[in-house]
């Protein structure tokens, strides 16, 4: 069987070791509250970094894969004007090649003897 129990408390009197410890206690309180501003300042400054760095990569990629397809199409414009080029460089070297000349004499024909060889005496 159990048997109730009186428990009383007392204030007990203010002394210096029960100031010193609340002056402790709300020094270190107010400093807790500083450094928890402090480190909330320095959580919306990191998030704000990285919202803005991370808004600057997506904007960069989308440039980046306009700036692909742009050079592409410029490359094959390119490839294709330097091919026709190409081709219309060999049909003028072609045609100048087989046709003759009409403000030059043509030459005429070499004169040679019967194939046999002159000597000469030195």
């Amino acid at each position: 069987m159990a048997t109730p129990v009186e428990l009383e408390f007392e204030d007990l009197p203010e002394t210096v070791f029960t100031a010193l410890t609340e002056k402790v206690k709300s020094i270190f309180g107010r400093k807790q509250a500083s450094d928890d501003a402090r480190l909330n300042d320095v959580h919306e400054a990191v998030t704000a970094v990285a919202e803005h760095v991370q808004e600057k990569l997506s904007a960069t990629e989308q440039r980046l894969a306009e700036m692909e397809t742009a050079f592409s199409a410029l490359k094959q414009e390119v490839t294709d004007r330097a091919d026709e080029t190409s081709q219309a460089f060999t049909r003028l070297k072609n045609s100048l090649d087989h046709t003759e000349s009409l403000t030059q004499q043509r030459r005429s024909k070499a004169t040679g003897g019967g194939g046999d060889a002159l000597m000469t005496n030195c």
